[in-house]
């Protein structure tokens, strides 16, 4: 049995949900508000334990970030990825523990936190940490 940990509907993409769950992958369903139809159009694969935390980037500025996301998992890890691609852009491996959640700074586009089961806060800056 599959359960889903959270979903999230990407401020960016009204008709795109992502969905982590407790199995490895997740999924990118599209819902088509006019007919009502729905279905899964991507799978995204690269975490090697369940996806726990999911945050779209939404951060307003002169450059698109809409497609960013990234993940938290049991597997200690945080990965960064596009929804323009399958397979993860960057994959955070610092932590010592379950990686718990994840969330984009709501002011600075480069920013995000992650924390772990060991009650670590982490802050990442994309701009000076990669």
């Amino acid at each position: 049995m599959v359960l889903i940990a959270e979903w999230i509907l990407c401020a960016a993409q009204y008709t795109n949900q992502l969905l982590p769950s407790n199995d490895i992958m997740l999924s990118h369903t599209a819902v088509d508000l006019r007919s009502i139809k729905a279905g899964i159009c991507e799978m995204f694969e690269g975490h090697q334990g369940p996806v726990t935390g999911i945050s779209c980037h939404s951060a307003v500025g002169t450059v698109d970030f809409s497609h960013l996301f990234i993940t938290s998992s049991f597997d200690w890890t945080v990965k960064l990825w596009s929804t323009k691609h399958n397979k993860p852009l960057y994959s955070f491996e610092d932590n010592a523990d379950y990686v718990y959640d994840v969330m984009w700074s709501p002011v600075h586009p480069a920013i995000f936190a992650a924390v772990d089961g060991m009650g670590r806060l982490d802050l990442w800056n994309l701009n000076n940490d990669t």
